[in-house]
Formats: C-alpha cells, sequence, structure tokens
C-alpha cells in the first residue's frame, strides 16, 4: 500500500503533507508562543510542498538579475570600414557620431584588397618575390598611417576607438571581423553607382548587406 501511495505522491510532499497533519494535531493540544511557532513550521512545510508539486518554474532573481547587468554592461560596437576617400571620412563621422550617443566604441578596419602571399607560378623569380612584399609593405604602412589618422580624429571627441588592417577581398573581411569582434552595426561610405555597373562588378556594400548579420547604414 505505500509502494503504491509513493508511486501516486512524490515522497517530499507525502512527508511534509504528514508532518503539517501532526503539527495541526499538536497545536490543538498547546497555545501561546508554541502555536504561532508550530503554524510558521505548517506554512513552511506547505511552501516545500508547493515547490515540488508545482509545474510553475520559480524564477532565481538574483541569477536573473546578473543576467541583465552583464547586458547592460556590453558595449555598443560600431564597425567602420575606410580607404581614406571623401566618403569613407563621411562614414567614420557618422559611426563617431552613433558611438558617441549610445556611449560605445568606433573599430576602424582598412582592408587592402590583395592577399598577403603571392602564389609563386613559373614566372616568378625572387626578384619579382622581393617587388611583391615590398609593395604589399607599402600598402600595409599606409594603411596603418591612415588609421592612425582617422583614430586620431575620433579620439578628439572622446569616443574610444580600435583598429584593425586585413588582405584579401573587401566584402568578405568586413564580414569576417564583424562576426570576429561581435560588433552591433556596420557603416560604409559607397559612391553612387549604376545598376548595370554593380551587376558587371558587384559592390562590396551590397555583399556586405546581404550577409550581414547586423545592421549596416551606408552613407553616401
Amino acid at each position: 500500500m505505500l509502494k503504491e501511495v509513493r508511486k501516486l505522491i512524490p515522497l517530499p510532499i507525502l512527508l511534509a503533507a504528514i508532518s503539517a497533519i501532526a503539527c495541526i494535531l499538536i497545536i490543538e493540544c498547546v497555545g501561546g508562543v508554541e502555536r504561532t511557532i508550530l503554524a510558521l513550521i505548517i506554512l513552511t512545510l506547505l511552501f516545500i510542498s508547493a515547490i515540488y508539486s508545482s509545474s510553475i518554474p520559480f524564477v532565481d532573481v538574483f541569477s536573473l538579475e546578473k543576467q541583465v547587468s552583464k547586458k547592460r554592461q556590453r558595449v555598443f560596437r560600431v564597425l567602420v570600414g575606410t580607404d581614406g576617400s571623401e566618403l569613407a571620412k563621411k562614414a567614420v563621422e557618422y559611426a563617431a557620431g552613433l558611438a558617441m550617443q549610445n556611449k560605445g566604441e568606433v573599430l576602424l578596419l582598412h582592408v587592402i584588397g590583395v592577399e598577403p602571399k603571392i602564389p609563386p607560378s613559373i614566372w616568378t623569380t625572387s626578384e619579382v618575390e622581393r617587388r611583391d612584399r615590398e609593395y604589399l609593405e607599402k600598402l600595409r604602412v599606409a594603411g596603418e598611417s591612415l588609421l592612425k589618422e582617422e583614430s586620431n580624429r575620433i579620439a578628439l571627441t572622446g569616443v574610444k576607438v580600435s583598429t584593425r588592417i586585413e588582405f584579401g577581398d573587401p566584402a568578405e573581411k568586413i564580414l569576417e571581423v564583424a562576426e570576429r569582434e561581435n560588433v552591433d552595426m556596420i557603416v560604409l561610405g559607397v559612391r553612387g553607382t549604376s545598376k548595370w555597373k554593380r551587376l558587371l562588378l558587384g559592390s562590396v556594400s551590397e555583399k556586405v548587406i546581404e550577409n550581414a548579420r547586423v545592421p549596416v547604414l551606408i552613407v553616401r
């Protein structure tokens, strides 16, 4: 009989119910402070029973507050691509303004549209390889100079700024850095081009818009 009851009623609930009944019987025989203490015991047992029997999950308020606090502490990050053009500078200004409004920071990205290592071929000589390395190094130095100039302009506004240089396809690198750095928005400056030209040549901004997981702001 006891086994059948335990199958129907969980053991903690059964024990709490038996204890509550026993306390009620004892209360009838005592009075004063003892009655109050026993009443509190009954309420505690009933509360424990409710926890075990309820299908509604109880919320850990302190744990929830910690999670909310972590989300609040996350800094708003804006990724902006720059190549030194006037439109790119305008995009940088927009990005700095967004970061300032949201108390965030700016990530400046300059992509050099060539691979850092040019694959050798039957026409490659040591002299050609040396010139290629020198050419890539010049591009990198120029990119660093550009990023330093732009970051100094942003720093004057009081916004925190960091910089990155990448080699490769501009659209792919923008998307890759945005994902890796967990940014909240991408800002790009683009020139207005005809539909036919975009169809033939493709567009960095269009590739980014189609594949980005965060909002993309286009500055013209």
